[in-house]
């Protein structure tokens, strides 16, 4: 220990009364904070500064204050030093409710080399949590957890408990105002509205506090830790559902897609618990075999649908032959239509992962072929068309109908891949060759419901690239812009959103007009009086920025020809707004015909025409002007028609349509 010079009680005296008999807080929190000398700790527990802890205060605006107690930062200072005297000071403090001196007391608590000194702190730490001031409770936590789990069966015991009431949700205090209006708006779907308990600290601290300090007791103790968390996720569905929803339906796949890790950055405090007990199911599953039944039974003493979905995970992690006949019971269950329910991601994963571990031992005789009969009648077609019309208010044709059973058929077999034989193996390889033929990804595990999210930069790519547009004749070419007509949103190989649109293909014939088609006079000559035709005038705009381009670059020998298609594209009214941040732009849909992506490209046109790069000729500039005039006064249906929303938006957004739309600028 550290030499420390022994005060007299003079001198103990003496600095009390300068701080004064009550003292300045400011000034004895500053004086504490700074003594380090453990030998004056007996003198001043015999003048009693450490009978009375100052209790939490509610200020003039209502909230609750938890302040200092200056001695105790003499204690935090020195409890390294004499841990022995500074806990039998602390020990016989009585039950306060300042949050504050609560967690400074588990922090010490945590750092105590001495485990039975820590432990005999316990019931401070407890009333901690039972105060639930969660600006306290995520740092002691975590170092309280790690501190006594990793210590004595007596240590652990207490983490345990302690882990149970940290894990714990408070009811939604609203509950019942929320399950009354969730009743009279919706009657059918009452039985599926969760209300939403709370965990006794933020989201963010209870995700650290599973994390790095729950886990830890797992890791311990993974075969008492199991249940206490299943019992706390158990308890925080039934909080979450109504009394009648005996199925079980907790509808966790839309708010925990995966059991065992979050597929984005952001996680919920449900979450992080389900992945929680997973973690623990599977240390026992990795270190304690011998508890693996008893662990399966604690599972199955709920109906809730996460629980089955995390034995359905484990079984396909741990395939043994022990957990065949679990496996088989799934399979099995009366309700498992094959026909006509798609596998969701744990169940269809378990089932591929034992048909490639135990192949036909999986099927009793004709029973695997009952399953791949009833895949291959599915799905219904007249339901699935009532389906369409009354959810995607839409009329399916028979090759829609066709396209929906061969992904139907392709999925559903999937799982079956390694035990598949004859007509059955012929129809899946089938289809996955003619899914490949149509650059689709092979099928995986992510296919199936719920869908692992996937994103990124959406990139464009255009149905035809430029390259092939250069093999292509003029007619040949505006008959395809013309007709093609599939815009579609699919996932590159990289996994990499794409969009295959009326734009990327309007980007790529640009290209192609600016570094193909602008070398020979006479095709610009055709294609300006053709373009006149266009059903999507989005074509008409690609045009008239190669046009901008090529005058910026100098090339003036057509201008007369580019100035006259600019102002029969004027000439055209733009009657519809233009949206391009939608899905799909109208200036793409022969139905509308938008004009106003054309006319903000005579726009720049027109400014490029004047542009010192440009060097266009004196002799240009009426009719450059002209340009601009029609611009300036043409009709704009955005500035001179009020539109129906234009009550519901704010001074903002009409300023900015305002001073932003090509007439304005």
């Amino acid at each position: 220990m550290t030499y420390w010079k022994t005060p007299t009680s003079l001198q103990i005296d003496q600095a009390l009364v300068a701080l004064g008999a009550a003292g300045k807080d400011n000034e004895r929190r500053y004086f504490y904070s700074r003594l380090k000398n453990p030998t004056w700790l007996p003198f001043l527990v015999e003048r009693g500064l450490f009978h009375t802890p100052p209790p939490s205060e509610k200020t003039v605006d209502g909230y609750v204050s938890y302040p200092f107690w200056a001695e105790f930062e003499y204690l935090k200072n020195i409890y390294h030093e004499v841990p022995e005297d500074v806990v039998a000071v602390i020990k016989p403090l009585k039950a306060t409710n300042n949050s504050r001196l609560l967690h400074d007391i588990c922090e010490i608590a945590a750092e105590l080399e001495n485990l039975e000194l820590s432990l005999s702190l316990k019931a401070f730490v407890f009333d901690l949590y039972s105060h639930k001031h969660e600006h306290f409770l995520r740092g002691p936590t975590i170092k309280i957890l790690a501190r006594w789990s990793t210590g004595t069966t007596a240590s652990k015991r207490v983490a345990l408990k302690l882990t149970q009431k940290i894990i714990s949700f408070r009811p939604d205090p609203d509950a019942e105002t929320k399950r009354r209006k969730q009743r009279e708006a919706s009657p059918e779907d009452y039985l599926t509205e969760r209300v939403q308990p709370k965990p006794i600290v933020s989201n963010w601290e209870y995700q650290e506090i599973l994390q790095k300090g729950v886990r830890t007791v797992i890791e311990q103790a993974p075969v008492e830790s199991a249940p206490i968390i299943a019992q706390a996720l158990s308890d925080l569905l039934t909080m979450s559902y109504p009394e009648g929803s005996e199925k079980g339906d907790d509808h966790s796949e839309a708010w925990c897609d995966r059991v065992d890790h979050s597929n984005g950055h952001y996680k919920d405090a449900e979450s992080e618990l389900i992945h929680t007990l997973v973690y623990a199911c599977e240390l026992i599953y990795e270190q304690h075999a011998e508890s693996v039944p008893e662990l399966d039974t604690l599972l199955r003493t709920t109906n809730w649908q996460v629980f089955k979905r995390i034995r359905q995970h484990l079984y396909a992690k741990y395939p043994g032959t022990a957990q065949l006949p679990w496996i088989q019971e799934f399979i099995r269950e009366v309700d498992k239509k094959y026909d006509e329910y798609s596998h969701h991601y744990e169940f269809q994963r378990m089932l591929r992962v034992a048909c490639e571990t135990h192949g036909s031992k999986l099927f009793d005789e004709g029973e695997l072929e009952g399953y791949l009969n009833a895949i291959r009648s599915g799905p219904d077609k007249q339901k699935w068309i009532e389906g369409c019309k009354t959810w995607n208010r839409f009329e399916p044709s028979d090759e829609d109908f066709t396209k929906r059973q061969g992904h139907f058929h392709r999925s559903q077999l999937h799982p079956f891949a390694a035990v598949l034989y004859g007509e059955y193996k012929e129809r899946y390889e089938a289809l996955e060759a003619e899914a490949q033929a149509n650059e689709e990804e092979p099928t995986t595990d992510d296919d199936y419901y719920p869908f692992k999210m996937r994103g990124g930069t959406v990139r464009s790519r255009s149905p035809k690239a430029t390259d092939e547009m250069v093999t292509m004749p003029d007619e040949e070419l505006f008959d395809y812009l013309e007709e093609w007509d599939s815009p579609q949103h699919i996932y590159s190989k990289k996994n990499e959103p794409v969009d295959i649109s009326h734009s990327s293909l309007s980007a790529a014939f640009k290209q192609h007009f600016l570094k193909g088609i602008s070398k020979d006079t006479a095709r610009v000559s055709w294609w300006l009086e053709k373009a006149k035709s266009f059903k999507r005038p989005i074509f008409c705009e690609a045009i008239i920025k190669a046009l901008a381009e090529l005058v910026e670059s100098k090339q003036h020998e057509q201008l007369d020809e580019f100035i006259e298609f600019c102002n029969w594209v004027l000439s055209n009214p733009d009657t519809v707004p233009q949206h391009q941040w939608r899905e799909g732009r109208e200036d793409a849909d022969p139905e509308k015909r938008s004009w106003s992506g054309s006319h903000s490209a005579v726009r720049s046109l027109a400014v490029k025409c004047i542009s010192e790069k440009a060097e266009l000729p004196q002799a240009w500039r009426d009719q450059v002007y002209n340009l601009f005039k029609l611009l300036c006064t043409g009709r704009d249906v955005h500035l001179e028609e009020k539109e129906e929303s234009d009550s519901s938006r704010n001074a903002h957004s009409l300023v900015s349509t305002a001073i932003n739309r090509t007439r304005s600028q």
